[in-house]
């Protein structure tokens, strides 16, 4: 078959510009696949992420109350144990979280963050604080302190507060599904 007009050779005509815009779109499509086949390939990232993290054994078996969790948070923070008061303090958020979760849909689905269950409550509630980001931050906090990198006290004690205020707001009854 053979066109009235080359390829790619008049930018204002409006054949070479629908030529353009399906190259550009065939180009998209191939890169695309060739991302998605070289991400399928490529290995897991090495040492922990948040996934692994959450997913671990430890992260799973927790107390069914958040207050001994809490303590051990603030105990940890006045001993200056920072990644200690981190780590208690995602593990009574998330306790929270998929506490109030159960109460008002059933059980939760294993594996799921503190992203997660926070976007669940979030989305799922009628009322509900803007939880997502912070619990967003508290996982990347978490993860920070499970690989050992430097948590200042400022961070630990913003861990300690949010787990602190969102067990307040959610035995206030704040949050309405």
């Amino acid at each position: 078959m053979f066109l009235p007009i080359s390829f790619f050779q008049f930018p204002n005509d409006p054949i070479a510009l629908v030529e353009w815009f399906v190259a550009s779109a065939i180009l998209v499509v191939v890169i695309t696949l060739l991302y998605v086949y070289v991400l399928n390939k490529s290995p897991p990232p090495e040492g922990l992420t948040v996934s692994k993290l959450e997913a671990s054994p430890e992260a799973t078996q927790h107390a069914l109350d958040p207050n001994p969790l809490l303590v051990r948070a603030e105990v940890a923070l006045k001993n200056n144990n920072l990644n200690e008061a981190v780590e208690s303090s995602a593990e009574a958020v998330s306790l929270c979280l998929t506490g109030l979760i159960d109460k008002q849909s059933g059980p939760v689905a294993p594996g799921l963050g503190l992203s997660d269950l926070a976007y669940l409550v979030q989305t799922r509630a009628k009322s509900a604080p803007q939880i997502a980001d912070p619990a967003y931050q508290l996982s990347n906090l978490r993860l920070k302190a499970a690989q050992n990198q430097a948590i200042d006290l400022q961070q630990a004690s913003w861990a300690v507060t949010f787990a602190k205020w969102l067990l307040q707001t959610i035995q206030g009854d704040q949050i309405k599904f």
